[in-house]
Formats: structure tokens, sequence, C-alpha cells
């Protein structure tokens, strides 16, 4: 099972031969099974492989409407200064010609990433600078860097005060001059209290020792004096801009966006997504009290407190939750309507990721996804370039267009974006739009439809246990469990695929089940599955079910027997009806014969109907998957009571039907009176009735294992009334 849709056809096709290796096939990966006969195999009605496939605007609510809100994106362009900029082309040229010529490349992917820093923040720019020289920069021992007093040596010393004091300028809550600088990717933090102290820096010699060791020393080149001074002095230029809340710099501008988006939509939940940590402690300490970070650096528990205060389930709740890639699988934050893509990342697969941590079941507003973009920067041309060929093809949705994205070479649109030819990329989106096509054609091919089938649904059930209370059980002599019902109101969300999302006042049933054992606290439950979903009721209520039952630890004493009993923690109806089992007087009724004639006029003229159970079903010579018949059924007997009407039982959903007249009959005192010459007669009737169960019953023997094998479990007469007046 997976969500996340297909990024290529190779991906496809490697799927299906995953599911149907030793299965349809002996060996699905063998070079002679292709893919047409994948699709030709599995898409035949008697294969042992079902794959059932569903976009997620197509699928259904349980009132047949649709599941998800719209997702829309926004591609915001923020502008900058021309200086800025200038400094952004001064860092890569200079990076640039300092690799070449030191016989080291510095291509495409490593100048995206510096770009990517040098637009999330000018401090993080800052930080990959002097990280950037002090893997260049070599000592040979801490006290040859003490003694270092060489103007490129102090340069780094004073850039990492600047970067610590920089950061510290953001956190308005906190009076410290100086903060802590992290490089979580080396374990390494320059801590507050060494940077304040001024001088030599010793943590400079040790954070280089750390990236020696992870570097190949014999390949990683020196840079000169010359150089560090020269890339320390860039560094020093972007500091400047975070320095001044009126300049244009990068952080500024992103900041001052979603200061004013927080003020536009008071009652909305951020979550704000960014490549590089440092860019988190800026947002954080820029936001203090409405905002906190979630890092892969994070103890669980920690990460747990801050998802709860964003949740609004502590108390000192926040309304932006700044992540990085830690939060890019496993989480559900449908609590936030607004997905904020602080460093727009090149990968559809993290950008679908992203969106639907917020997008996603159970979210009931729509939601809007920022992608944010400086203006004459790489990621900006790329969107334009690629919302523009879209929009060509006639291809609106984001959900496709990121799956269409998906499926091509990374490395050939980046390229073809710095070359600035975009009919490549036109070229290589309508081939991928193609193999989208095809791949959701042969999806069709092979879909299996799905029909959903209940003998007793959610409503049913409800209805089946006000019965069970207006008929007073359980007994109130007894009373180990107390059943109350009740309505609770709710906004149900009404959503659509092309309109906004708009909610309607609705009810929905609720139960409360308490029990006399004090430690057992009592349970509510709901009936309907999207209250519990999206009107919060997962919060306080389970969604009512029939579970399976289990082994019960406690044996018997005949060590062979095993009892089953429900999970009484988690099924708090399935304890119900186990502590309602075998009551006394239960093996006898009656039922109305106008009332049964109604639900099922097949049964005419019969006068007894026997139920019985099928432990061995599974085992049983007449037993298919494809029959009707149900572990519990019930044998109908006419006036020849030496064998049923129909020799295979009836179907669950008729044994169901059966069960609720009873039942509602049952509230109806007039109807529920035993006649005693009635009783009598069914006692002979039984006689002869039992006689067909021994004669029927069919045991395994030697060399034939046969079986079948049903177990009484009550007898009910058929009341006519004319014939009880006569």
């Amino acid at each position: 099972m997976s969500a996340t849709p297909f990024r290529s056809s190779t991906q496809f096709i490697n799927l299906l031969r995953l599911i149907s290796h030793q299965s349809v096939f002996e060996n699905a990966f063998s070079s002679d099974v292709r893919e047409n006969n994948l699709i030709a195999e599995l898409k035949k009605e008697d294969s042992s492989v079902a794959v059932i496939w569903r976009q997620q605007n197509n699928v259904l609510s349980w009132t047949d409407q649709p599941l998800f809100p719209m997702l829309t994106v926004e591609r915001i362009k923020l502008e900058t200064t021309q200086e800025y900029l200038a400094i952004m082309k001064e860092i890569r040229v200079t990076i640039q010609k300092i690799c070449l010529d030191n016989g080291e490349s510095f291509g495409g992917f490593a100048t995206r990433q510096l770009e990517m820093r040098l637009t999330s923040s000018s401090i993080a720019g800052a930080i990959w600078l002097f990280r950037w020289c002090i893997r260049h920069k070599n000592w040979k021992t801490l006290t040859i860097y003490r003694q270092d007093e060489s103007e490129s040596t102090n340069s780094l010393r004073k850039l990492i005060s600047q970067i610590s004091q920089s950061i510290a300028k953001f956190d308005e809550a906190s009076p410290n001059k100086y903060a802590d600088v992290c490089f979580p990717s080396d374990g390494f933090h320059f801590r507050l209290a060494s940077l304040a102290g001024g001088g030599k820096v010793d943590d400079i010699y040790k954070f280089s020792e750390i990236l020696r060791k992870k570097d190949d020393e014999e390949k990683m080149f020196n840079a000169t004096p010359d150089e560090i001074l020269e890339l320390t002095n860039l560094a020093n230029k972007l500091l400047n801009f975070s320095k001044s809340s009126q300049s244009n710099g990068v952080e500024n501008s992103k900041l001052n966006w979603l200061k004013k988006m927080l003020e536009e939509y008071p009652d909305s939940r951020f979550i704000v997504f960014t490549e590089i940590l440092q860019t988190c402690e800026i947002i954080t300490k820029a936001l203090p009290r409405i905002s906190d970070k979630l890092t892969g650096s994070m103890s669980d528990s920690e990460r747990e407190s801050v998802v709860r205060r964003f949740r609004g389930e502590e108390r000192s709740a926040i309304r932006v939750l700044v992540a990085t890639s830690a939060a890019d699988e496993g989480f559900d934050f449908q609590v936030a309507n607004r997905v904020v893509h602080w460093d727009l990342s090149s990968s559809p697969a993290v950008l679908m990721q992203r969106n639907g941590r917020v997008a996603r079941l159970g979210q009931v507003t729509d939601v809007v996804a920022y992608y944010l973009m400086m203006t004459e920067t790489h990621e900006a041309r790329r969107e334009e370039i690629l919302h523009e060929k879209f929009n060509q093809l006639g291809i609106t949705d984001e959900q496709l267009r990121l799956r269409i994205c998906g499926s091509l070479n990374e490395g050939e649109v980046e390229r073809a974006v710095e070359d600035n030819q975009p009919i490549i990329i036109d070229q290589l989106l309508r081939k991928a739009d193609e193999q989208n096509q095809k791949m959701n054609d042969n999806l069709g091919k092979l879909q299996k439809d799905l029909t959903a089938k209940a003998v007793v649904d959610r409503k049913k059930l409800a209805e089946r246990l006000e019965y069970w209370v207006k008929l007073g059980l359980p007994p109130r002599d007894k009373a180990e469990f107390k059943l109350n019902f009740d309505i609770v109101e709710w906004d149900r969300p009404i959503f659509s695929t092309n309109q906004a999302t708009t909610s309607e006042k609705s009810q929905a049933q609720v139960a409360t089940i308490k029990r006399k054992d004090e430690n057992w606290k009592p349970r509510k439950i709901t009936f309907d599955p999207e209250f519990n979903l999206f009107g919060g009721g997962s919060d306080t209520y389970s969604l009512a079910g029939l579970r399976p039952w289990v082994k019960d630890e406690k044996r018997t004493q005949d060590a062979d027997i095993w009892k089953h009993r429900p999970l009484r923690r988690s099924d708090s109806i399935g304890d119900i009806a186990c502590s309602l089992a075998r009551q006394r007087q239960a093996d006898f009724t009656i039922i109305s014969s106008e009332g049964l004639f109604e639900l099922i006029p097949s049964l005419k003229g019969c006068q007894y109907l026997l139920f019985a159970t099928h432990p061995m079903l599974e085992v049983e010579e007449n037993y298919s998957y494809n029959n009707e018949v149900s572990y519990l059924t019930f044998y109908a007997f006419g006036d020849d009571l030496t064998s049923p009407i129909q020799a295979n039982g009836y179907s669950a959903d008729y044994v169901n039907q059966v069960i609720r007249l009873l039942e509602k009959e049952a509230t109806q005192p007039s109807l529920n009176v035993v006649d005693y010459s009635l009783f009598e007669k069914a006692k002979e009737a039984g006689k002869v009735i039992s006689k067909w169960l021994s004669t029927s019953r069919i045991l395994p023997r030697l060399g034939q294992q046969k079986y079948f094998l049903p177990i009484p479990v009550a007898l009910v007469s058929v009341n006519y009334p004319n014939l009880v007046e006569d």
C-alpha cells in the first residue's frame, strides 16, 4: 500500500513486478516478463493479485462526497536590492574561480546549494562561507592556531562573532548580545559563552579538526590567506543586510511577507519549511511566543511537545511551526491550512510530501501552499518556465504538475534552466506528460473495483444498540454496563474539486458506555465516521465497530480449550455483547409471520427458524468464498421438520434482518407473550429438528476430510395469529 504517486513508468512497472513475483509469475523480474505480459495477466478476472488505484480527487466519503479540500499554490516573488543580487553573484563567481584555480570543480549542483543558502537568509549564506573557509584552512596543532595572528585567521574569528551577534539581534525576547551558532550536519556548536568572551575562539580549531576528519585531506586544497580574506569580507557584506530592519535583504523580505500574512489571516496556522537550520533560528527568534521549530536534532519527546503546542493541546500554543526535512514525513498537521516553502526544493517529491502534511485526510479547510522565490534567481527562473509551459499544455492541477515533474530527469531540467533553453523543458514536459497518460491508462486497465459491503453498518449498529437499551439490556439486576445515547452538533465540511470548501450544521449520534468497575473509564463512541474524522470526534470518541475477538490468556481447566474474548479496553461494544452471551431463557422465542414474510417473502409457509453457528465454516464441504453463507445462519422448517427448506442456510444479511425484527417485536409486549400450547408444540418440534442436526453433521473420517458442523443456538417459532386463536 502506498500513498505516494508513481514518479515514473519504471517505478510503476517495478511495483507490478513486486506484487506479481511468485504469485502471478514464478519470476516476475525475469527479462522474459515484459510490461505487456504483466498488464495482460493482472487484468484477468481470476488473477490472484488485484490492483486498487484511486486518485485523491476521486476518493469519496461515506456519503459519496469529496473527502479532500482544495490545494492552491501561490508563487510569491519577493524583491531584493540589486546590491544584494550583486553580492550573491560575486560570491558565486569568487568560489567558482578559487575552486577552478585549485583544480576542483564547483558545478551546477554545488552552485544551486550555495544559492539556496544565500536566498534562505544572509546569515545562512555567511555561515556557509565561514564553513567553506574553515574546510580549506589547516592548522597542524592548537598551539599553531593560537599563535596565528594573520589577517585572514583574525577575519574568521571576527566573522563567527558577527554571525553570533546577528542571530542574537533577531531574538527580541533575549537580552543576550550573542547566540549559539549551530552546524547540525557536523554535530558542532559554537557556544555563545565562548564567542562573547572574544579572544582566540579555540572552537574554530576544534571545528576544523571535525571537518578534516570528514573530508579526504589529500584531495582537499588549502585556500590562500587572500582568498580566505576575500570570502570573509563578502560574508560580512551579507550580514550587513540583516542588521537593519529597513534593509531589503533576503530574510527581511521573507519575514516581512510572513508577518503580513499572519496579520492578514489571524485564524490560520502556518507551517514553514526551510532547508537550513540557521534559518529556523532566525524565524523563531523573529516571531517569539507564537513560533517554534521542529528539527532532526530534537529528541522524540521534544518533537512531541512542539507538535502538541502547534495543535493547541498545551497552554503555550503557537501559530507558526518552522520545520526542516525532519517534518517531511510521519506528521499530520491538519490543524494548519497554510504551508510556506521558505526554501523552494527542486524535488517534486519533497514538495508533495510537505504539502501533504497539511492537505490530507481530516483537513476541514482549503489549503494554500506558498512558494517563496527571490527575483532573478535560479529557482525563480525554473518556476517561471515550468509554470508557463504547464499553462501552455493546459495542465493546471498542481498535484498532476508535481507528478509529471517527478518523472523528469532533474539534472536535465536544471541544465536547461541554467542554459536558458525553455524549448528543451517544453520537450521534456510533453514527453513526461505522455508517459504519465500511458501509466494512467495501464492502471485503468488493471483497476479492480471495490464494493463496500457490510451486513451491519454503523447506522444499523446504533439502531441495534438502542433496541438493547429499550429491552433493558444488560439486565438491571446485574447491570455491569450502562449505555446512554446522545446527539452532538458539529460543522460538517462540504468539499468540492473546483469550489471553495463550505460547511453545514450536522448532528452525530454518540453513545457513552459505563461500567461498574472503578478502574474502567467511561467509553464514548460515535457512529458517524465523518464526525470522527472532521468534527474533532477522534479526540473524545472512538469509532464504533465490531472488532475481532482474541484468545483469552486465562486458560480453562481443560488446557486444550481456548476462550475467545474482546479486547476490553478497546472494544466496548464487543465487551457488552460478550456479557450478554448465553443468557438464561434465550434459546427460544417467537416471531410474527406477518413481519417475517414481509422481510423475506420466500419464507412463507415456514413454521420454525433454527439459528446455528458454523465455527468450521471455511472447511465445510459446501463453503466457497463467493457464496453468502455466514458463521451465524438460520435454517427454515415448514411442515416437514425432518429437513430444512434451504439446505445451506441463509445469508448474513437475512440473519441480521431477522434479528432486528426479533428485537423490534420484543419491545412490543403484546407480541412477546408466548402461548403455553405454542411452547409445548415447539418442544416437540425441537426434538425432530435435533434429529436432523445429528444426522446431517459431517465430521472427518480416515481418508475423508469433510465437515458440516452446525451448532444450535436458538429456536424461533413463527407465530400465525389466526392459528393461535383457533
